[in-house]
């Protein structure tokens, strides 16, 4: 009864409930033995139904996102057009529509599917922030919300403690910014607008301010980064590798912006300086409109691999 009830359709079910003879009579042995093939034979379209899930996914991929800046990181890539990333998640929504979790579980059976499953790990992390972005650059939308802590309690053991030497910094995305000494807030920022940070130096401090590649600078140190997805090439340039261990946040990032100092006038050595900043980017979760901390990707995944 338990072969005759099993189809294509409902095999993955029925298999894992054979009620199996016991004894080692040839029916017993027999029936043992097609359970066996019955499962390897549903475990093998499971699989093949997968592949076909992802084969579609990775030719989307490669058509609407791997040409394109953020997946495509080489020098004069053209950038990611909203209408591009519409155009893939009318093929996949991203974790929602769970072949992630069936690669994964395909990966723990059967190893060739490890890269897949690394592969739609970062893609899934790449359309959740990159789909924020865009819902949030859109019509009246005043844009991503950015939090920033310009003065971060972070310490790294450096021999030169800067903070009494510097002036002001300023952190700006867009229209807004927000300076430090001053009130904290938030920023908003929508993709196609300018990302920056500037820090001015006291004009009292009895050392002078060099760029980290050692030219004069007249007191003021200036990173940005402009065109679409400015925000994502802010972070990729100035990402710390550094563990931030006092964030409130775990989606928290800590930037770094590296400087120099000449502390006598006698001598022409540089001494290098970092500068700290803590930046949460947060979306809305769709369950219950709240702010929610978004997590940035490491990696933009470049290619789709192979599942076979």
């Amino acid at each position: 009864g338990d072969f005759f009830a099993t189809n294509y359709g409902n095999c993955q079910e029925m298999v894992e409930g054979y009620t199996q003879p016991t004894g080692n009579s040839l029916f017993a042995i027999r029936w043992r033995q097609l359970a066996l093939i019955a499962r390897d034979q549903c475990m093998r379209l499971k699989a093949d139904n997968v592949e076909r899930e992802y084969a579609l996914v990775s030719e989307a991929f490669e058509k609407y996102l791997a040409p394109f800046y953020p997946f495509n990181s080489v020098k004069g890539a053209k950038p990611l057009s909203p209408n591009n990333l519409r155009k893939f998640r009318e093929v996949y929504s991203g974790e929602s529509d769970g072949l992630a979790e069936r690669v994964r579980v395909m990966a723990w059976k059967n190893q060739r599917f490890s890269p897949a499953e690394n592969f739609l790990r970062d893609l899934d992390s790449s359309l959740a922030i990159l789909s924020e972005i865009v819902e949030n650059s859109s019509g009246r939308s005043p844009g991503l919300s950015i939090e920033a802590i310009l003065n971060p309690d972070v310490v790294f053991g450096t021999d030169f403690d800067v903070s009494n030497h510097i002036s002001s910094k300023r952190l700006y995305a867009g229209k807004s910014e927000i300076e430090f000494p001053g009130e904290s807030s938030s920023l908003n920022w929508k993709f196609s607008e300018k990302t920056g940070f500037d820090l001015h130096w006291a004009s009292g401090s009895p050392y002078e301010l060099f760029s980290a590649d050692g030219r004069a600078v007249d007191g003021k140190l200036s990173f940005a980064s402009s065109g679409y997805w400015s925000l994502l090439r802010f972070v990729e340039d100035f990402r710390s590798k550094k563990i931030d261990a006092s964030s409130l946040h775990e989606e928290s990032m800590l930037l770094e912006f590296k400087g120099g100092i000449q502390k006598t006038r006698s001598s022409s050595d540089i001494t290098p300086i970092e500068i700290f900043v803590r930046l949460t980017v947060f979306g809305i979760d769709p369950d219950t409109q709240e702010p929610k901390p978004l997590r940035f990707p490491e990696n933009f995944p470049n290619s789709a691999p192979l599942s076979s």
